[in-house]
């Protein structure tokens, strides 16, 4: 697997990233597990998700699946939540 830096932030994630859109979907936990679980054994260190996937499924298995493990690169959505609270805050990220 190559690595990449990810901008000027010094983490170095894997060239291919994990998208978790259909996890807690198309992809129940056990199928989500065992994708996560593939994608580590291959080199991947990057998976892509968001509080907007499943109302917040997807996020809720990898935080299950991820327990104790370490090196996941984790970016969330948090510019446009999707969540009242945030709404309501009118969260702004600059």
């Amino acid at each position: 697997m190559k690595y990449h830096y990810l901008g000027a932030s010094g983490v170095r994630v894997s060239e291919v990233c994990l998208g978790t859109m259909t996890f807690g979907n198309e992809a129940d936990e056990a199928a989500s597990r065992a994708l996560m679980d593939q994608a580590v054994d291959a080199g991947v260190n990057f998976f892509d998700t968001a509080d907007i996937y499943n109302k917040g499924d997807s996020e809720a298995i990898i935080g299950k699946w991820m327990g104790e493990k370490r090196g996941i690169e984790l970016p969330s959505g948090c510019h446009e939540s999707s969540s009242p609270a945030a709404k309501a805050r009118k969260l702004a990220v600059t």
